[in-house]
């Protein structure tokens, strides 16, 4: 027993003159040096609110818009009026938009509306950017995964006001990035721009250079706006049975409606049911449309200065003679505006270009193969659901939503190229070298603790310039299951 009891004071005795040299090798351990990481994020429609209250600025009422479209149903169809939606349509759109409506110059109608910003680390927020608040996001669980690996005060959540114009969330974002800079005692920063974050680190780049930038990751990217955008800015709205098809049989696969929901839509459509819906929509559209932006959508939408960097440049002149026609002394401060706003939208390619040139390590991430909403020309395409994947990825050749490249076309191509499922030809995308492809992946679906947020990890905080061919662990093509992990697509 003495044997014994000795044995154990000198295994005790062992431990507590160890343990200086456990603490020792602990806060030894090396700290995170490197770039900190500024996270900018898309636009968000709902996070506008009264800065003075923090109430919500939006608020959707689905009483109101149940009794609207009940009102539609009577006067076309039981009072035969011809104007049967405007009215009562544009009074739901200023019920629920209006708080966030701009004067003629493009300064908010209600000035104490806006976005609220974090000035410093997301570790200075304990109390806002709680993990529940950043995971109900794909920026926002991008910002956990990076915590992880490089602590919290070394990442940085820019919010903005998505009304303004891309020169003023330029300004701010400068003095962000110039915050981030000073609080980590670097030089520069990586950036990781999602959605229209990837229109705002090009607007900075623009007017700010990019003396101050390690990296960029365009993570699904607006960086050269969406066709929605444009569309819409041009009154083209239009429901074709197609599209509105395929999008509602995506909507019943990825839900798990049952086999009935989907005979009814077949049935539908044999039957005309769909067709004469979108020729519903669609009469009314083409009649009222000008009613439409003239009662209000002009003063919510068309003077959001921020909604016209998201146009592309293609549609951009024809769009703004749409919108202020006849109105041009009235909103001469936002036409003023706009030139300059063009002129930035007509730059993106050569200001990515001189970033390259400079020695920014960019890269751009492209998802593919989920539906457009069915409510404008160009919503055949191919999307991560939100975002054109030919606009995301610089204009790679894709088939469109269901389709595949014809055989004719991919065998005049290169075969690394060509996505295993022949929708996609990378060869014609801006920047090859530098954009991966991710099939069945949403809009910023960067899941925290998946494999897809790691991906987006390394592409930021890589040490080198990540190309498709020394990132050997990511292919150029990839396909992600329902948990997010990556695979090659073969």
């Amino acid at each position: 027993m003495k044997k014994i009891i000795a044995l154990l004071l000198s295994l005790v005795m062992a431990f507590t003159f160890c343990m200086p040299a456990f603490a020792v090798t602990e806060s030894a351990k090396p700290e995170y040096d490197g770039y900190p990481v500024v996270i900018v994020r898309g636009i968000d429609f709902g996070s506008l609110e009264n800065l003075e209250d923090g109430s919500k600025a939006m608020q959707v009422n689905v009483i109101d818009i149940l009794e609207t479209v009940l009102d539609v149903v009577l006067s076309k169809f039981v009072q035969k009026e011809d104007d049967f939606l405007v009215s009562p349509a544009m009074d739901l759109v200023w019920d629920i938009m209006g708080p966030i409506a701009s004067n003629p110059d493009g300064s908010s109608m209600d000035p104490k509306v806006g976005m609220k910003q974090y000035y410093g680390s997301i570790d200075e927020f304990p109390e806002e950017l709680t993990d529940d608040y950043l995971a109900i996001s794909g920026e926002g669980n991008l910002a956990l995964a990076l915590r992880d690996i490089i602590g919290a005060e070394n990442v940085f959540y820019f919010t903005y006001d998505w009304r303004k114009s891309p020169e003023k969330i330029a300004a701010e974002l400068n003095e962000f990035i110039k915050m981030a800079k000073e609080q980590t005692g670097k030089d520069k920063v990586h950036a990781a721009a999602l959605s229209m974050g990837g229109m705002v680190i090009t607007s900075y780049m623009y007017y700010y250079g990019n003396a101050s930038l390690d990296s960029v990751a365009y993570l699904s990217g607006a960086h050269n706006g969406t066709y929605v955008c444009g569309d819409a800015l041009n009154g083209r709205i239009v429901f074709t049975p197609d599209t509105l098809e395929q999008s509602l049989l995506h909507l019943i696969e990825d839900g798990g409606l049952n086999f009935f929901t989907w005979l009814a839509l077949k049935i539908a459509r044999v039957f005309g049911v769909t067709d004469m819906l979108c020729d519903f929509v669609n009469d009314f559209v083409k009649d009222s449309s000008a009613q439409v932006y003239s009662g209000g959508l002009r003063d919510i939408l068309g003077t959001a200065l921020g909604m016209w960097a998201l146009c592309p440049d293609a549609d951009f002149a024809s769009g703004r003679d749409y919108i202020f026609k006849g109105e041009e002394e009235k909103y001469a401060s936002v036409l003023d505006q706009l030139d300059d706003v063009e002129a930035f939208v007509k730059s993106t390619e050569s200001t990515i270009d001189k970033a390259y040139a400079d020695g920014v390590k960019v890269v751009f991430t492209s998802n593919y193969n989920q539906p457009l909403i069915p409510i404008y020309p160009r919503a055949a395409l191919n999307s991560d659901s939100t975002l054109e994947s030919e606009l995301t990825s610089n204009f790679a050749t894709i088939a469109d939503f269901g389709k595949t490249l014809d055989a004719d076309y991919i065998a005049t191509k290169a075969p690394e190229f060509i996505s295993a499922d022949n929708v996609i030809d990378a060869s014609t995308c801006r920047y090859p070298e530098y954009t991966w492809f991710i099939k069945d992946a949403d809009h910023v679906a960067f899941e925290y603790g998946t494999q897809f947020a790691d991906f987006a990890v390394d592409l930021i905080m890589s040490e080198e310039q990540p190309t498709v061919d020394n990132m050997t662990e990511y292919q150029r093509f990839m396909v992600t299951d329902a948990l997010y992990n990556l695979y090659p697509l073969v």
